[in-house]
C-alpha cells in the first residue's frame, strides 16, 4: 500500500513544514519512496509516499503528471485492467513514459473525465489536480477497499490515507465525533462516511468528490444490484472457476516477489492453487498457526501446501505474543477498531512475509 496526502487552500500557501510532518506519519505506508509538488503559488500540495509494486524505476514516482504538466496525480492501490486500457489509450494517441498503472489514471482522466473511474478494474483511493481547471479530483475503488479521508472546511480542504495525517494539520481541532463513537459501539467500527475525528469524513465506497471554484459535490458513481441473471451456460462450474482465474490472475501483476496467505481454508487454498498455475512455478504461502487446537489450522494449510509444493512459511501465534501485539496494533490504526482476525494477520506479516518476500 502506498500513503497519499493533498491540501488544498484558497488563499494562503501550504505551511510547507507542517505539510512534511503530515506525510511523515504515512512513512509506513510507503517505505520505498516520498514525493511533494507544490502547485498554484504553492496553495496546492501534493504527497506521496511509495511502495514499489510496478515499475520501480524513477519513472513511476509520484506525485506523476501528463505530459504537458496539467495533471498531477497521487494514487495508492492497484489497476488490474491497466494494460487493457493502456492498449486503448495508446489506440487514442497517448504516450506513456512509465510502466505503471498509476500513469493510466492520467491518460484515463484526459480522455474520458470523471467518468475515468467507471473503466478502472481494481482497488484505488486517488487525488488528480487539473491545473489548468483549478480543480481536484478524489476517488475511491467500488468496495472501498483503500482508504480515503478529507477534511473540508472554509479555507480549503485536506486529504490523507489516514487519519493521522490530518490530524497532523495544525488548525485542526482533535475532538471526537459523538455520533461516530455512539456508532462504533453498536457495530464495533465507524461506518458510512463517518470519521471518529469531529470534522473529518472517510469518502464513501463507489463515490468521488470534485473541489473546484464552485464549492464541494461528492457523488456515488456505481451502485451494485442484485438482479437475477439466467444464463444458459452448459457447464456453470466451469463459468464459476473461469471468474475466479480472471479475478487472481489479473491480482499477480507485480514487479516484486508474490506470495499466499494459506489457512487451509476453502478460499484461501484456491486462490492458492490458482496462482500456482498461473505462474507455473512455486510460490511462497504464510501460515499462521495457533497455540489453542480448537483454532488450530495448520493440518490443513500443510495438506494444501504439500498438494500445491508452495514453500511453506509456518509460524505459531500464542496467547503471550497476541498480547504483546496489541500496542503495534493499536498505533496502526487511527480510529476505534474491533476484529480479532487482524492480531493473526499482523503476525504472519511481520514474522515470515517481510523477509521471505524480499
Amino acid at each position: 500500500m502506498c500513503g497519499i496526502l493533498g491540501q488544498i487552500e484558497a488563499q494562503q500557501p501550504v505551511d510547507t513544514a507542517a505539510f512534511a510532518r503530515m506525510l511523515a506519519t504515512l512513512a509506513a505506508r510507503g517505505p520505498d519512496g516520498a514525493g511533494t509538488r507544490l502547485l498554484r503559488q504553492g496553495r496546492v500540495a501534493l504527497g506521496h509516499r511509495r511502495l514499489a509494486i510496478l515499475d520501480l524505476s524513477a519513472n513511476a514516482a509520484q506525485p506523476m503528471t501528463n505530459e504537458d504538466g496539467t495533471l498531477w496525480l497521487t494514487f495508492n492501490g492497484e489497476i488490474y485492467n491497466f494494460r487493457e486500457l493502456r492498449k486503448q489509450l495508446e489506440n487514442r494517441g497517448h504516450v506513456f513514459r512509465s510502466a505503471t498503472d498509476s500513469e493510466v489514471i492520467l491518460h484515463a482522466y484526459e480522455e474520458w473525465g470523471d467518468d475515468c473511474v467507471l473503466r478502472l478494474r481494481g482497488i484505488f483511493a486517488f487525488g488528480l489536480w487539473d491545473d489548468a481547471r483549478e480543480r481536484l479530483l478524489l476517488a475511491r475503488d467500488r468496495l472501498g477497499v483503500k482508504p480515503l479521508y478529507y477534511w473540508a472546511h472554509a479555507e480549503g480542504l485536506v486529504f490523507a490515507s489516514q487519519p493521522r495525517a490530518i490530524l497532523e494539520h495544525p488548525r485542526f481541532r482533535r475532538e471526537v465525533d459523538a455520533r461516530a463513537l455512539a456508532h462504533y459501539l453498536v457495530y464495533r467500527y465507524v461506518p458510512d462516511d463517518l470519521a471518529i475525528w469531529q470534522g473529518m469524513s472517510k469518502l464513501p465506497a463507489a463515490h468521488r468528490l470534485v473541489l473546484d471554484r464552485r464549492g464541494v459535490r461528492r457523488e456515488r458513481y456505481w451502485e451494485v444490484r442484485y438482479a437475477p441473471v439466467v444464463r444458459n451456460a452448459p457447464r456453470p462450474p466451469a463459468s464459476v472457476r473461469d471468474k475466479l482465474e480472471e479475478a487472481v490472475r489479473m491480482q499477480l501483476v507485480s514487479d516484486v516477489p508474490v506470495g499466499v496467505f494459506l489457512s487451509g481454508g476453502i478460499d484461501s487454498s484456491t486462490t492458492a492453487a490458482i496462482a500456482t498455475r498461473v505462474l507455473e512455478r512455486r510460490i511462497p504461502s504464510f501460515t499462521m498457526g495457533f497455540d489453542d487446537e480448537d483454532a488450530d489450522e495448520r493440518a490443513y494449510a500443510r495438506t494444501t501446501s504439500q498438494f500445491l509444493r508452495t514453500l511453506a512459511h509456518e509460524d505459531v501465534l500464542t496467547g503471550d505474543a497476541a498480547v504483546a501485539l496489541i500496542p503495534e496494533f493499536i498505533a496502526l490504526h487511527d480510529e476505534p477498531f474491533f476484529d480479532h482476525s487482524s492480531l493473526p494477520t499482523l503476525a504472519v506479516s511481520g514474522s515470515h512475509a517481510a523477509r521471505a518476500c524480499r
